[in-house]
């Protein structure tokens, strides 16, 4: 165990292998989210206040997930394990929808102006209409699932409110645009989040 190797290591760090794996990879996971957020999505023209404490929250938010993986243990291995192929399967999906619209970068969330300059159709948006706030949410769920931990929860559950709003709003916006029939047709033969679920 590690926490034999190094006796001075504080007794709440983590001490398995798998679990420090698990912890690298909440990590890696939210550290690839936010350089997207910064570098890869189109930004607000004229940000406002509520938008940027939104933004702020969101940090808070994946700081908190990680420090909870870090003093939280997981119940078993298995948990860890779990924890390890959600977190995967986001950052696959994440990486997967940046690919799919790199010639065609997205606003970020709540942000109206400006507007896609077009619809990407490829890639996971051939599925679903929202991937990334797909690929957050999963990111969301894996440190809950590892841990076993409500409080962990809580961030999930608020944030599936949150994603759900701000696709809505999204969606309201594209189909009063001029993209608004194209946007109609794609909608309905895609789920919102999962492949099937949501069409309209």
């Amino acid at each position: 165990m590690l926490g034999h190797r190094f006796p001075l290591m504080p007794a709440y760090a983590p001490h398995d292998p798998l679990h420090w794996i698990l912890l690298a990879t909440a990590a890696a996971v939210f550290i690839l989210f936010g350089l997207a957020l910064q570098h890869f999505f189109v930004q607000a023209r004229h940000p406002s206040r509520q938008l940027l404490l939104s933004q702020q929250l969101a940090v808070v938010v994946a700081l908190t997930q990680v420090l909870g993986l870090a003093v939280i243990h997981p119940p078993s291995g298995a948990h860890a394990g779990v924890g390890i192929a959600i977190y995967t399967v986001a950052l696959s999906l994440f990486l997967s929808s940046i690919e799919a619209c790199r010639r065609l970068p997205l606003p970020r969330a709540f942000v109206s102006d400006p507007l896609p300059a077009g619809l990407v159709t490829t890639g996971p948006f051939a599925w679903i209409r929202h991937p990334f706030y797909a690929a957050y949410w999963l990111g969301l769920l894996a440190a809950p699932v590892a841990t076993a931990s409500p409080v962990l929860a809580i961030p999930t559950v608020i944030y599936t409110v949150v994603f759900v709003v701000a696709a809505r709003r999204e969606e309201a916006l594209l189909l009063a645009s001029a993209m608004g029939d194209q946007y109609r047709g794609y909608a309905a033969r895609t789920g919102m989040f999962l492949p099937g679920i949501g069409r309209h």
